[in-house]
């Protein structure tokens, strides 16, 4: 038994993987522990950020955005329950983490959230690079935690040339692509890809940073040998 009173054991003693149930809808939610099962292991992976919104830029200069970061990833120790129990659960549907209630109030865990961008470069024509985005709500809760994917910095090469800022990946890669050109930001692939950059060029009106990736949660189940 853990310190939060939940009874755990190494995965494999005696149980087999009879199952599995893939929590994609957005917002919050429970989960119901199926007949027969007898422990449980639960992935999250949450949201990611979204990508800035580029300003509209001056005639003949350029303003690029900043992306995203990716998703963090959590996967909870293996957990026995009891067939029927019921467990709020909130998938994140970009820009917010994803959530597990494994005893209400006391114990949850998360897949962190990707930190949305931030400013952009503005206007101009000089080289310039923009900021990478990397976590912004921790994961937490399980035995294997991990940090978001960082976003790729946009660069602007001159007045005439830049490239977007690529979103972090999730745990399940998902970056999205770089644009070179007037246009909005990528969207963050699922599951917990960041958002990429947008770019303004010459003058040619303002942009909007792509949507991060949705989360996921997947739930193994055991059922006693």
């Amino acid at each position: 038994m853990n310190r939060n009173g939940i009874l755990t054991a190494g995965a494999g003693v005696g149980y087999l993987v009879g199952s599995r149930t893939v929590i994609t809808t957005t917002g919050a939610g429970t989960y119901t522990v199926p007949t027969g099962c007898r422990a449980i292991l639960v992935e999250l992976i949450g949201g990611g950020g979204n990508g800035a919104n580029a300003a509209n830029s001056s005639a003949a200069q350029i303003v690029a955005s900043s992306a995203g970061a990716g998703g963090g990833y959590c996967v909870s120790p293996l957990l026995f329950v009891t067939p029927g129990k019921t467990f709020g659960v909130g998938v994140s549907a970009g820009a917010g983490s994803s959530s597990f209630s494994v005893v209400a109030g006391q114990y949850t865990l998360i897949g962190g959230s990707g930190q949305n961008g931030a400013a952009s470069i503005a206007t101009g024509t000089a080289e310039a690079f923009g900021t990478v985005q990397f976590t912004s709500t921790a994961s937490s809760g399980g035995e294997i935690i991990a940090a978001s994917n960082g976003s790729q910095n946009a660069h602007r090469v001159s007045g005439t040339v830049a490239v977007s800022a690529r979103g972090g990946g999730g745990p399940w890669g998902g970056s999205p692509v770089n644009i070179k050109a007037q246009g909005n930001g990528t969207p963050g692939g699922k599951y917990g890809g960041g958002g990429g950059g947008a770019l303004s060029v010459n003058a040619a009106g303002a942009t909007t940073g792509g949507a991060g990736g949705q989360g996921l949660i997947i739930v193994w189940e055991f059922y006693q040998a």
